[in-house]
Formats: structure tokens, C-alpha cells, sequence
């Protein structure tokens, strides 16, 4: 089921204020209440009622995948060249089983969502990534391309936004597995921001990641996701940067700030201290910015400053922007409509609010202490709030660095037209890549990167828009597959890098092919590793067209899209101590990471060096891109 904006009924209406005007009073001296259900940007939310949805809540209509990406296409529908469908298969919805992976939570292990063909492996992102010349939007054509033709693969039973949103933010994940300095940035104006930084061993890229909407620098849905990604699965080091609009960042500060404005010109103020600092500089190869919604409005602006010489020091190298804000003002007021999205919104604004109310003197010039408060009462505090802080900040200091050199913050014109990238993108000649997802349901694409992709029609621009069709609220990596994304962000990063990844290896392998003719055709693999133990094993699945399932041979059915009884496998084993820099893991945490790395690093090749994946040729070797680094 495709969950889409539209307004919701009156039952509805009713049932958001039972839940803001029935929550238990917090102790304290301005008697605010308390939320009792805690959401955050990444909550999913009952397509009915509004209110923040619970895994066990979850029904069979509210799970069902899209039919135009669950099933296979019929004969007529074939494309040239394309394996001839002769059947479709319809997968029914397993309940339970989706309740169980979220209630007790969802570990990535790094694998696709189900069976693919060579085309759409990571390898193919990798390729035309490191192959692309001239400006962005070169590239983001080319995996525009790519993803038109492989997502209806790649995103086979994660179509639906609730499930892979849910996905997402029930991300299972030891943070403090890893080495992370909790650290405090603080600005000329002695405006201070939170943040987290890993480090590895010697010199190499340093990605600033930029969280999303009321984030704070600390463990949560995007920390736990984009930590995976850009520093177990990349070589790469890491500052994790808090968003303005977090309590930590309002309660420090006593205001409330918002927009890519600012936060843009607080990364590039960071990107020009980190450089020059010298307990870090000597780690640095180079700096690339990543964002997240909310979060990567900040990382277009900061792409943005980065293409005027006069602005900084140091440079940003490329910038990526996940499921971006783009034009600031019609994304806050759609949030805050009386829509489905709008309730849950209202939900989390108002538990955000309180907790910052007693920090904020001018809140309490829009907001009474009661907590009860209206959907436009919290977006005129918010707005008029932020509104007030910008004014009486350029009063003082008129905006510095172009394109607002010398601009100050009158009204809310100025305010709303400096937040809106869309005017600004062809003055960027920062390598920046947007990805972003057709459904969406908080930052609507219609008015964030569709204006964009009007402005820069994807040609001759630095800023090249890529949108896959599935992807819920910056669950990409759920819906179109782990390694598509870790692939597509770290090829990105390296492709505008000085950095030279050390080389992997390619090793024979012992494994006893079963017997394989014309009906087989191998279609997925899937690393493990496990406590203790110096192998891994690996489950290699392929379709098997000679099988008959309920009278019907499975040759009519296509070998990606079959009943699952047409399909076999078979596990073999690698022995870990032949790849180079991989420990033996001793702890569960260990073990994950080394699954997760496995599955996104290494492949399975046949005699002639192909990959596997897409013929009956059984492997005889295995390769691994480069070496791990998570371990040193």
C-alpha cells in the first residue's frame, strides 16, 4: 500500500488533541505536560488515524507491497533483452513475521532484500560512479538510468513506506561499539553545537554528517543507519554534528534556530576549524559533507558557500543530501497542515517544545505554559521564534560570506527567500548529489526536489538529483537495498578524493558445485559470520527452473520473481585468516560488523571472473574490494 499526504478525517482531528490534552503533568515550575508517546522524525504513523504507529499495531493491509514493484510484469510488459516473464507471482503479506523484525528490532546484515541480476549488484553503482566525468548531473543521469531499471529488483517486498520506515527506525545497532569522542563546538559568536567524532588510524577523509530535524548528537535511528555506512562500511573517519533545531542545541543556546542558512555556514566554519586544528588536521585527507532531511538543507548551503573562494579556507570537497529539504517555507507549512503527517508532526513539535519552553524566554510570548497547545500555535512559536532570533542576530552582525554578504534578516520574506536553495543551486560548483524517494510522506518531494530538478534540469550542474520511486522518509537503504546506498555514498566520497583505498585481494576457493545446467541460474548470496569462529559461511541461492510447484514448472515463472520453493541453496564456507586485516570477532557486535562488511566488500566470482550472480557457473573464487579498517 502506497501511503500518500492527503487530509484526514475528523475522527482524526480528535483523536491527535485527546492525545496532546490527556498526557500526565510533568513536576516543575511551569507546570508543562508531558507527551506520553516519545516520536521523532523517523515515527511512523497509523495511515488512519494520525498517531504514532507501533510495530504491533501493524496489519496485513498496512504491510502490502505495491503491486506495480511485488510482482513480476507480464510477457507484453518485457523489455528488450530482459529474461521473458511467463507467469506472475504474488507474495502474500507475512504478518507476524514483519511485527517480530520490528518489535525486537531490525539488524542490517548488509545482503539485498532478495534475488538480483548482475546489472543491479553494487558493483554497477561502483563502476559508473568512478567512471563519470564532467559535472554531477552527468552522473546522477546515469544512476537515474541505472535506477529506473533496477528498482523494481532491488525494492521486491519493501515498496511500502510504513514497513520500511518502521525498518529504519527500529535499527538495531551497539554505537558504543565503536571509539566515539563526545565533543563541543564552539563558534566565534560563542554559540556552541554537540557533535560526536570517530577516528580511525592515519590519514583519510573526514566526512561531517549533519542529522536531521530535533536531532541531537547522540544514539538514534540516523546515528545508528549512517554510522554503518559511512564509518564501519567506508574508509573513512566521521563527525556527527546535532541539528539546530535539537533540544540540546535550543536549551545551550536559548533560541530557536532553523534553516540551511545557518547550519551551511556553521559546517563551513567547522570544516575551516577542523582544518586548522592541530589534533586533527594531520588525520584529515580531505572533508566531504553528508546530510539527512532537515539536516541536509544545511549540507546544500554549506555546498553551496564552499563554491565561493573568498568564503573559506578549507574546502569541501563533495556533498551528499539524503531525502533534502530544498525551499524551506512550503516544507515547514505542509508539515504542520492538518494532514495525516501533520498530527504525528504536531506530536513531536510539542514534546520538543516543552522541553525547551523553560530555556526560551520568547517562547512564552507565543505559548502558555498549559502544553496545550494547537497546531498553529506551535508553528507561529516556531516560526516567529526563529524569526526573532535571525533578526536580532544580523541587527548586530549582517549576514558575512556570499551569496549574503552584508544581508540582514528584516521579515519573514527575507527569511523564507535566503532558506531557499532552489534560487541559489547554479551558483554551486561543489560536486553535490541528491537522492531522495518519490513517497516520501514528510519532505514531499513536489516541493523540495522536483523544484530543484525544474531549476537544473539535471544538465551542465554541479547539482545532479537522482530519485528512486520506493524509499519511505530516508529509508533508501531499506526499501532499494543496504549495499545500494553504502555503495552510492562511498563511491561518491572516494570518487572526489586524493585518498587511495588500500587494494583487496582475490582468492581461489574450494567450493563443490552442485549440479548446475540450463534451468539454474544462480541469483543471490549471502555472507555470515560468526563468535569465534575463523570462517564464515556463505548461502548461495539460485533458481531452479526444472522444480514444479503445484503443477506449474517453475521455467514460467521469471528467476527473479518466482514462488520461493523454485529456488535452492547451498552454504559453503571461507576461510576468514586469508583476508588480509579480518579478526577473528569475539563479540556479537564484532560478528555483525564483520557480516555486514563481508556482504558489502566482497563478491563471488565464477571461472571466467564474472560475478556469479546471473549464471549457472558455480564460484571458483571470491574478492574482496579492499581491505577492512573497522578493526584497527
Amino acid at each position: 500500500m502506497q501511503l500518500k499526504l492527503r487530509p484526514f478525517a475528523y475522527k482524526s482531528l480528535v483523536l491527535a488533541a485527546v492525545l496532546l490534552m490527556t498526557a500526565s503533568c510533568s513536576k516543575g515550575n511551569s507546570d508543562i505536560i508531558q507527551t506520553p508517546t516519545q516520536v521523532s522524525e523517523f515515527t511512523a504513523f497509523h495511515p488512519e488515524t494520525g498517531l504514532p504507529l507501533k510495530p504491533e499495531d501493524l496489519t496485513a493491509e498496512m504491510l502490502k507491497e505495491d503491486a506495480d514493484y511485488g510482482v513480476s510484469s507480464k510477457v507484453d510488459d518485457k523489455a528488450e533483452g530482459e529474461i521473458q516473464i511467463m507467469e506472475v507471482h504474488d507474495t502474500e503479506v507475512d504478518v507476524e513475521k514483519s511485527k517480530n523484525i520490528l518489535l525486537f528490532g531490525y539488524t542490517p546484515d548488509g545482503s539485498y532484500n532478495s534475488h538480483i541480476t548482475p546489472q543491479c549488484y553494487r558493483t554497477e553503482v561502483e563502476r559508473i560512479v568512478s567512471s563519470y566525468n564532467g559535472p554531477t548531473s552527468n552522473l546522477a543521469q546515469s544512476l537515474q538510468s541505472w535506477a529506473n531499471r533496477c528498482e523494481r529488483e532491488l525494492s521486491r517486498y519493501n515498496t511500502n513506506n510504513i514497513a520500511a520506515v518502521l525498518k529504519f527506525a527500529n535499527t538495531k545497532y551497539d554505537i558504543t561499539g565503536n571509539a566515539i569522542k563526545n565533543i563541543d563546538i564552539e563558534f566565534e559568536d560563542l554559540s556552541r553545537i554537540k557533535a560526536m567524532l570517530g577516528l580511525k588510524s592515519g590519514k583519510r577523509p573526514l566526512v561531517i554528517f549533519k542529522s536531521g530535524v530535533y536531532s541531537n548528537a547522540a544514539d538514534g535511528e540516523v546515528t545508528r543507519n549512517f554510522f554503518m555506512h559511512l564509518f564501519e562500511e567506508s574508509p573513512f573517519h566521521i563527525l556527527y554534528l546535532a541539528s539546530v533545531t535539537g533540544t540540546d542545541y535550543m536549551k545551550q543556546n536559548g533560541a530557536v534556530a532553523l534553516g540551511g542558512m545557518d547550519e551551511g555556514r556553521q559546517i563551513q566554519k567547522i570544516v575551516d576549524m577542523v582544518s586548522a586544528d592541530p589534533r586533527y588536521k594531520d588525520l584529515i585527507e580531505d572533508i566531504h559533507v553528508v546530510g539527512v532531511s532537515l539536516g541536509s538543507h544545511g549540507v546544500l548551503y554549506s555546498s553551496l558557500y564552499n563554491s565561493f573562494e573568498q568564503n573559506s579556507k578549507a574546502k569541501i570537497k563533495s556533498a551528499v543530501a539524503l531525502c533534502p529539504v530544498v525551499n524551506l517555507e512550503p516544507t515547514i507549512k505542509s508539515v504542520f497542515e492538518l494532514t495525516i503527517a501533520g498530527i504525528y508532526y504536531a506530536i513531536l513539535t510539542n514534546q520538543t517544545l516543552k522541553e525547551v519552553y523553560d530555556s526560551i524566554p520568547i517562547l512564552r510570548q507565543y505559548l502558555d505554559p498549559s502544553g496545550l497547545w494547537t497546531q498553529k500555535q506551535m508553528y507561529d512559536a516556531s516560526t516567529k521564534s526563529t524569526l526573532w532570533h535571525y533578526k536580532e542576530k544580523t541587527s548586530k552582525t549582517p549576514l558575512n560570506g556570499f551569496p549574503f554578504e552584508g544581508k540582514r534578516v528584516h521579515d519573514f520574506s527575507d527569511f523564507w527567500e535566503y532558506n531557499n536553495f532552489v534560487q541559489y543551486a547554479d551558483q554551486v560548483t561543489t560536486p553535490t548529489l541528491i537522492v531522495h524517494s518519490r513517497d516520501d510522506f514528510l519532505v514531499q518531494s513536489i516541493f523540495n526536489s522536483d523544484e530543484l530538478l525544474k531549476k537544473t534540469q539535471n544538465k551542465n550542474s554541479q547539482v545532479g538529483i537522482v530519485e528512486f520511486q520506493n524509499g519511505s522518509h530516508c529509508a533508501l537503504n531499506v526499501s532499494n537495498g543496504w549495499q545500494t546506498m553504502s555503495s552510492m555514498l562511498r563511491s561518491f566520497i572516494l570518487k572526489h578524493s586524493t585518498y587511495k583505498v588500500e587494494e583487496g585481494l582475490k582468492l581461489t576457493t574450494p567450493f563443490k558445485a552442485p549440479y548446475l545446467n540450463s534451468n539454474h541460474k544462480i541469483s543471490k548470496f549471502t555472507f555470515a559470520a560468526a563468535k569465534d569462529m575463523n570462517f564464515a559461511q556463505v548461502e548461495i541461492q539460485y533458481f531452479d527452473g526444472s522444480e514444479v510447484i503445484a503443477g506449474t514448472p517453475c521455467m514460467r515463472y521469471d528467476p527473479l520473481f518466482a514462488p520461493d520453493l523454485c529456488y535452492k541453496s547451498k552454504t559453503e564456507s571461507v576461510d576468514l585468516n586469508l583476508i588480509s586485516g579480518v579478526r577473528i570477532p569475539k563479540t556479537d557486535f564484532e560478528v555483525k560488523r564483520l557480516t555486514r562488511w563481508l556482504n558489502t566488500h566482497v563478491s563471488l566470482l565464477n571461472k571466467n571472473s564474472d560475478l556469479v550472480i546471473g549464471s549457472n557457473l558455480w564460484p571458483t573464487s571470491i574478492e574482496a574490494n579492499t581491505k577492512p579498517d573497522f578493526q584497527n
